[in-house]
């Protein structure tokens, strides 16, 4: 104001409509990118560890092991 320049006037219409703009493309663009870093993070290891798991599971195994901790009431005790 020191050159006796005038205000630019507020922005009084459409406010709230671009505010909403705003915040919505901001709400997805961090919602896209917490998207990635769990699916990365969480779901992948997740997957890796599953298939690490049934590669080496013998169900069988898993089964005369129950059988004989007296967990299956389907057959007598060993």
């Amino acid at each position: 104001m020191a050159d006796g320049g005038r205000l630019s006037k507020p922005q009084l219409r459409g406010l709230l409509h671009s505010a909403i703009r705003k915040n919505v493309i901001v709400g997805m663009v961090l919602a896209a990118i917490s998207g990635v870093a769990f699916q990365y993070t969480v779901c992948e290891p997740r997957k890796r560890r599953y298939a690490e798991f049934y590669r080496n599971y013998d169900p069988e195994v898993d089964y005369r092991n129950m059988v004989k901790m007296g967990a299956d009431f389907s057959v007598e005790q060993l």
